[in-house]
């Protein structure tokens, strides 16, 4: 499921859903570690996954921009997690237009579609009319995904040339290829299986289309079918157990890992109500491992919980205490351009931007705003305080990338006087261009 951002500028601040993975058997598909022991995974057996492109997409209509080649935009998808993965797949040409309907099982084609039939539109009733995409996912008791079915929106409007307002057929493809495969949405903002997506040009929040995956969407790819054959430095695993201070079996979160040689975010993961996660599919490198809390109930206080390496064909273990810091800070939002969204922004080596930041409690002069990547400076005395209403708190800063900064997904922190944080974890891209 893709949610469309809202622009706190704009005070727009209704949430629409953006796309979502249907389920075609009783089991969820995405089950959360929260909802249960140990978190259910789901994947292709080993083997060439063959799509299907619909003619739809080979002959289409007005709702996609003349001149954009959507053959090639999903070639570019497919071959970015072909990439990262053991993964293989092959194309064919479908006459087919619709997704299989719910039920047991499908009809075995894997197919692609954005035909404006009955069955597709279904997908995008009931709150989801604004979605731009869809994917329906069947799999047996074992896990096994037997059939994949994504559909582009007729509703919506796409382009391959990032046209102002139209969503980037690329990169709703490559989010969908990733539920196909398996993956459920990451909480890491710069992760192409973020939840949010925006429009071209929205709210000057923009992924170019050129964008590879994260870090993190590799490592999970890696952990679900293995590294390329090429490559020698992976995989490790890092398993740990996390205790509440004061409580039994509830801890829950999420866990990610920052490389202490750069900052960037290299994986991330829910963490179970019995504390428990494990992140696989890690190249050979040391990491920070830090956890936040749900945040449902009062700021997501985050903690660093340890340092550990990774290494190819180990399993490392890591046990720490989490406790609830009682910070009164809680950032939520990041923007370029005066606008405050939930969605990563993309910054260019050797430039200076100005960032916006806000949340509760983040305006306080105590507070300072920081990167997970030393490329990334502020200066201090550019910190400016906003009046966005009295719900919400929001400064500004002048953040210099350095011109030899290395492309990754980081971090942005807030940070008390007493150390605490609370983050946006791998919220910026960093490109070069």
């Amino acid at each position: 499921m893709i949610r469309w951002p809202m622009s706190l500028r704009a005070k727009l601040f209704l949430t629409v859903f953006l796309g979502a993975a249907a389920v075609a058997v009783p089991i969820p598909a995405y089950s959360s570690g929260t909802d249960e022991p140990v978190r259910r995974t789901i994947k292709w057996p080993r083997g060439t996954i063959r799509v299907a492109l619909s003619s739809s997409l080979r002959a289409p209509g007005p709702n996609i921009k003349f001149g954009s080649d959507v053959a090639a935009a999903l070639d570019r998808s497919l071959a970015k997690w072909r990439a990262a993965a053991d993964i293989a797949f092959e194309i064919v040409d479908t006459s087919k237009a619709s997704v299989s309907p719910a039920g047991a099982t499908g009809d075995g084609i894997n197919l692609i579609t954005i035909a404006s039939t009955g069955e597709n539109l279904l997908l995008f009733e009931r709150g989801r009319n604004d979605s731009p995409a869809a994917t329906r996912i069947f799999y047996d008791r074992s896990g096994r995904i037997t059939e994949a079915d994504v559909v582009l929106s007729p509703l919506q409007q796409f382009s391959a040339d990032g046209a102002f307002g139209t969503y980037d057929l690329e990169a709703v493809l490559t989010h969908e290829i990733g539920h196909l495969l398996g993956f459920d949405h990451s909480p890491i903002f710069g992760s192409a299986m973020y939840e949010h997506q925006a429009r071209n040009g929205v709210f000057g929040v923009h992924i170019p289309p050129s964008h590879s995956l994260s870090a993190a969407d590799e490592s999970a790819a890696r952990a679900a079918y293995g590294a390329p054959a090429d490559d020698l430095e992976c995989c490790g695993v890092i398993e740990g157990r996390l205790s509440a201070e004061g409580q039994k079996n509830a801890v829950g979160g999420t866990v990610w890992l920052e490389s202490t040689s750069s900052g960037n975010v290299e994986g991330a993961v829910p963490v179970d109500r019995y504390g428990r996660f494990s992140l696989g599919g890690l190249r050979n490198g040391e990491y920070n491992v830090i956890w936040s809390a749900d945040g449902e109930e009062g700021p997501a206080v985050s903690q660093t919980v340890g340092t550990i390496d990774a290494e190819a064909g180990d399993i490392r273990e890591l046990s720490a205490l989490v406790r609830d810091t009682g910070t009164g800070i809680d950032l939520q939002y990041l923007g370029v351009n005066g606008h405050l969204v939930r969605m990563p922004i993309t910054l260019s080596a050797g430039r200076t931007y100005t960032v916006y930041a806000g949340g509760h409690g983040v305006d306080r002069p105590d507070v300072n705003i920081g990167f997970g990547s030393q490329d990334l400076a502020v200066l201090e005395s550019s910190r400016l305080v906003h009046d966005y209403g009295k719900n919400i708190s929001v400064v500004s800063v002048a953040v210099t990338v350095a011109p030899d900064a290395a492309s990754g997904t980081y971090s942005v922190w807030a940070e008390d006087a007493n150390g605490i944080r609370t983050y946006l974890p791998g919220s910026v891209i960093v490109t070069r261009q």
